[in-house]
């Protein structure tokens, strides 16, 4: 579960329980709820990425009105595919990768200082433009699923034209979020289109479902949508019960009408393990990746024991990022393609840490 942060000690070990910013510009244009946080979106300036030796590329595109064909205003995050760089995620971030700008007023779009390679658009709105609903960019229009985007490749120095960004009216999509095992409505769920890593701190600006396990995403394009659930104490899933994206259930939004997604919650889990390390830094997680995806699958916060819960029927990859430095990838990998695969069956397992360990 999303739990408490552990204390920092010399050389101590921490049983593991595993179960079922943007640079800144002149205007600000904030993301709508459940894709990305309120703070990380600026027009202005690339997201800042990891080193690299490669000179940057660039990524330009027109947004413009689906019906009209006019200059329109919309936020894009450029979304890597390689899963070593798409797991590259940390505390507080939305899996939603490290460069994004918004458009100028004429729907000119440019981002710079892109580290070469191949990417897919997610496409989100400012606070005050009502007008449109997200999308993943097509090669023809929008869609809402990120399998379904279009790739572009940016090359060492050079500006790609990416696909025309085409925006729809948006619409919502309602629904009920219960316990499988009881039909009792859940509450606190996190409801989203990206996967994150929460900061416990504070709470993430996403839909979230009332007592009665109601929850509502706005702001959608006219797209068929899968939702990620996740939250303290329960297991992350995709709309229908998966841990695979590919494979979750999806629903067609309409253009200014509702569309109803009822989800019952399956049950976890639970990984045990444990950790040693010389400093357990505060806040430190232990992330389950989905191994076919790369998209997080549960985040649990480190104290002197934690449980992570984790659906069931799924192949996972871990990362511990529990003292100084890099993350480790289980057993003692740097990064996703290094980590050895678990399966996650109805029986508890253990995974075990030794961060004392020089990776490799």
């Amino acid at each position: 579960m999303y739990g408490s942060a552990a204390r920092s000690g010399l050389r101590i070990a921490v049983l593991l329980l595993v179960s079922p910013a943007f640079a800144t510009g002149a205007s600000t244009a904030s993301a709508a709820p459940s894709a990305v946080p309120a703070s990380a979106a600026s027009a202005a300036g690339p997201v800042s990425g990891p080193a690299t030796t490669a000179e940057p590329g660039a990524v330009s595109a027109a947004v413009r009105d689906a019906a009209t064909g006019l200059p329109a205003r919309a936020c894009v995050r450029l979304v890597p595919v390689e899963r070593d760089r798409y797991t590259q995620i940390y505390l507080g971030e939305w899996q939603l990768g490290r460069y994004g700008r918004c458009s100028d007023p004429d729907g000119t779009l440019l981002v710079e200082n892109v580290e070469p390679g191949r990417y897919q658009l997610f496409v989100y709105l400012p606070y005050d433009e009502q007008r449109y609903g997200q999308q993943w960019v097509g090669r023809y229009g929008g869609t809402g699923q990120r399998q379904r985007a279009a790739v572009i490749r940016v090359r060492s120095g050079a500006t790609t034209a990416a696909p025309q960004i085409r925006l729809d009216p948006p619409g919502e999509i309602t629904g009920t979020v219960t316990a499988a095992a009881t039909g009792q409505p859940v509450r606190g769920v996190y409801v989203g289109l990206v996967p994150m890593v929460p900061d416990p701190k504070y709470t993430p600006d996403v839909a979230i479902t009332e007592a009665d396990g109601r929850y509502t995403v706005g702001r959608l394009g006219p797209y068929d949508w899968a939702l990620q659930f996740s939250g303290p104490q329960i297991a992350t899933q995709w709309s229908g019960g998966v841990g695979n994206s590919l494979l979750a259930r999806t629903v067609r939004v309409r253009s200014g009408g509702s569309t109803t997604l009822d989800q019952p919650l399956r049950g976890a889990t639970v990984v045990r393990g444990s950790v040693l390390v010389d400093e357990l830094h505060n806040y430190s997680p232990v992330i389950a990746f989905n191994a076919v995806t790369g998209d997080v699958a549960g985040v649990e916060y480190v104290g002197d024991t934690y449980q992570l819960p984790v659906l069931p029927g799924q192949m996972i990859k871990l990362r511990c990022d529990c003292g100084s430095g890099a993350g480790r990838w289980h057993p003692t990998g740097e990064v996703f393609s290094a980590a050895t695969a678990v399966w996650v069956g109805r029986a508890p397992i253990t995974v075990d840490f030794d961060m004392t360990v020089t990776g490799g």
